[in-house]
């Protein structure tokens, strides 16, 4: 995975659009031929697109606001004058930037769980969580020794939010630190987000009412796919559940030897992933 790629991915791109669209209409007008005047269009330009193809889960109300304040806010910067209201104008598009940048950086930071007595730990997934093509263990395995628990793995390769939400039937559920991270291929074949709210609520809410905590991990996103965040993180909210940033789940794939395919996890790949997560539930540990 290349540098800017894994920057999509872990949305981490969002900040630098932000930022890069800033400064563009901050910059001012330049001098026709100044190097300074097409260095702030770049930026501008530049800035704009990475905010809207990050797929961070704003709504598209917020975008389509915070684009049309971009457009007049660097048509009207240009100018070599600048009246008051221009830069009014330009003050308010930098104060809803950083607005937009606080509400969206909790979910970029180390989570916490609750201190839990959890007897059991139960994953349900996808095929990231069900061992490597080369021999070794699976990312639950190695969590569950960490974490000195006995494991129950409900993940299955090709598995969907449709045809997991079945598991949060199981009786090993009681008690248990239930993990979900089964999203990726509903993403991937495009699921249809009124079916992927209803068939993840109804994940959560069973899963939620015998375990003793859910932890979500979050997916990693293609452009204008920002509506399956958004019910992620909702949901989560909803349920209780602990969202893991989807940076966590990005940079292991982007860490070379970490996939034996550029998806699918190797030995080394599970055993990254294993030890992020640790770092997160260390309050679970028996």
């Amino acid at each position: 995975m290349s540098v800017w790629a894994l920057r999509f991915a872990d949305g981490s791109v969002f900040f630098v659009g932000l930022a890069a669209a800033m400064l563009g209409t901050c910059m001012g007008a330049r001098p026709r031929r100044s190097v300074l005047r097409w260095a702030r269009a770049v930026l501008g330009v530049a800035g704009a697109l990475l905010v809207v193809l990050s797929a961070t889960p704003f709504p598209w109300w917020l975008y389509t606001v915070w684009l049309c304040l971009f457009v007049a806010a660097f048509a009207f910067s240009n100018k070599e004058r600048r009246p008051k209201s221009t830069v009014a104008l330009v003050l308010v598009f930098d104060l809803v930037c950083v607005g937009m940048a606080l509400s969206e950086m909790p979910y970029h930071r180390t989570p916490t769980v609750p201190a839990l007595q959890a007897n059991r730990l139960c994953v349900i997934g996808d095929s990231l969580c069900v061992g490597a093509d080369a021999p070794g263990a699976s990312w639950p395995e190695h969590l569950a020794a960490w974490l000195d628990l006995p494991l129950s793995n409900f993940s299955f390769g090709g598995a969907r939010l449709g045809t997991s939400k079945r598991n949060a039937e199981r009786p090993e559920l009681a008690g248990s630190l239930a993990i979900v991270e089964v999203s990726g291929n509903d993403v991937l074949f495009g699921t249809d987000p009124a079916d992927f709210r209803t068939d993840l609520e109804e994940l959560l809410e069973g899963v939620s009412q015998k375990a003793k905590h859910v932890v979500l991990i979050e997916t990693p996103l293609p452009p204008f796919c920002n509506q399956y965040g958004s019910i992620q993180r909702r949901l989560a909210k909803t349920y209780g559940a602990t969202v893991v940033p989807k940076r966590y789940l990005a940079r292991v794939l982007g860490t070379p030897g970490a996939t034996v395919d550029g998806l699918h996890l190797s030995s080394k790949g599970h055993e990254l992933l294993a030890n992020a997560l640790a770092t997160i539930l260390k309050p679970a540990r028996r």
